[in-house]
């Protein structure tokens, strides 16, 4: 056999992500892990760094959201906040596998990002699980944006009255006068709490 790189080695090459690749990953676990850092300077300059990464990073700051130290999970929801709009199908992909405080700061995430992320969170507003339901409609009521309202109204049928009342507040904020009739007939929602919440947004919309 001549001499030159045996077939293995050569198809180890072809499927070895280029070395610039490797050193983009190294250098954002090392900057998500600064994030940490007890130097509030260390943690400010790595925030700035992976923020101007943009959406590289992205994956792995969704993926320190479950981190354990709370400048950490912190950090990295702010990141994401900053990043914008290009964080949202990863953010929306996060959201139906997240649980507790993750999920509700992936809710906040997206409302800081505002107007781009209604339509993902109209759709989460329909996921099966409960506490999703919950921060979309908590995303969608800090957003104010009137796409949301038929769905909101929709949502004061759902079957959770934790979502029913959620929905009754985020159509308060919204202030769309569509919402008025749909909130009258949840005065007569069997938890009283969402009957409270009803009345209040229609005192704001009145």
């Amino acid at each position: 056999m001549g001499s030159g790189s045996s077939p293995g080695s050569a198809m180890i090459g072809r499927d070895s992500p280029p070395s610039a690749e490797k050193e983009q990953v190294s250098r954002i676990a090392e900057l998500i892990a600064t994030l940490g850092d007890p130097d509030v300077t260390k943690r400010s300059d790595a925030l700035d760094a992976l923020v101007e990464t943009g959406e590289d990073a992205v994956p792995a700051l969704v993926a320190a959201l479950s981190s354990p130290k709370p400048e950490v999970h912190l950090l990295a929801g702010v990141a994401l906040g900053k990043i914008g709009p290009s964080a949202i199908p990863a953010l929306v992909e996060a959201a139906g596998k997240a649980e507790g405080d993750v999920l509700v700061t992936i809710a906040d995430i997206l409302g800081d990002i505002g107007a781009p992320a209604v339509e993902p969170l109209i759709h989460l507003l329909a996921d099966r699980r409960e506490g999703v339901r919950i921060v979309a409609g908590l995303a969608l009521g800090e957003i104010r944006d009137p796409r949301a309202v038929e769905p909101l109204i929709r949502a004061l049928d759902d079957a959770s009255g934790d979502v029913r009342g959620v929905a009754a507040v985020a159509l308060g904020e919204i202030g769309d006068q569509r919402a008025v009739e749909p909130l009258k007939r949840a005065l007569r929602d069997p938890e009283e709490g969402v009957r409270l919440e009803a009345e209040e947004s229609l005192a704001r919309l009145s």
